[in-house]
């Protein structure tokens, strides 16, 4: 999305003296419009299992990374983009090895064998992962964006966008940069808690000595 997505709202709940106290959503986070956290019942912070027979429960921590990540600012990498999409319009693409056009084979797909018919539809879901990454990337690259992510069941974080985010394709990752993050790094407490990371680290001393760019930093805090 190109606006900064809601955060999300919460409160504690008193429970008796045997438990902690409980957290509860009282605003939704994410997206602005409901019918566009996504196409889905299941579209809360945490996203529930279906075979679970509990709901999962939720800390302050999590809503707090959750919020966090959320508002990092991103941009199209305009330069990988260049590159790729001059690869996109080379049928001897080495960098697509064939991903850039549909299967040669797919107006045959009735009338070939079954390994075939599983070669051709393997090839082509590549296809179009490829084409709709490339089409967003297009479509956002003079935008600043962000990602809404969520946790699933087991506290795994994901964003909630498909193709293009940072956790997708090696092609899809290539065409994210973090937008204006030395800033945010610098005049942020996370700081402190990079550094107190790497003095922890005493078995590798060497690891004090290197000059970390920006996303190293960030990738050591995740």
């Amino acid at each position: 999305m190109i606006s900064k997505p809601k955060k999300w709202v919460f409160k504690e709940i008193n429970t008796t003296k045997e438990f902690s106290n409980r957290i509860e959503i009282i605003e939704v986070g994410g997206y602005y419009l409901d019918q566009f956290n996504e196409l889905s019942k299941n579209n809360q912070i945490i996203r529930q299992h279906v075979y679970n027979k509990f709901n999962s429960l939720i800390s302050e921590n999590q809503i707090y990374s959750i919020n966090f990540l959320n508002n990092i600012s991103f941009k199209i990498n305009k330069d990988m983009l260049e590159i790729v999409i001059k690869e996109w319009n080379n049928k001897e693409s080495h960098l697509f090895k064939g991903l850039n056009n549909p299967h040669p084979l797919t107006e045959e797909f009735e009338n070939v064998k079954s390994s075939i018919k599983r070669e051709i539809l393997s090839h082509n879901s590549k296809y179009w992962i490829n084409t709709n990454i490339i089409n967003i990337a297009l479509l956002m690259k003079d935008q600043t964006i962000y990602f809404t992510t969520f946790l699933d069941f087991r506290g795994r974080i994901y964003p909630t966008s498909h193709y293009l985010n940072y956790q997708s394709s090696d092609l899809a990752r290539s065409l994210i940069l973090f937008n204006e993050l030395s800033n945010s790094i610098n005049e942020s407490v996370y700081n402190d808690v990079i550094q107190h990371i790497l003095e922890e680290n005493q078995s590798k001393n060497n690891v004090k000595d290197l000059k970390l760019n920006d996303i190293d930093y960030f990738k050591i805090y995740l």
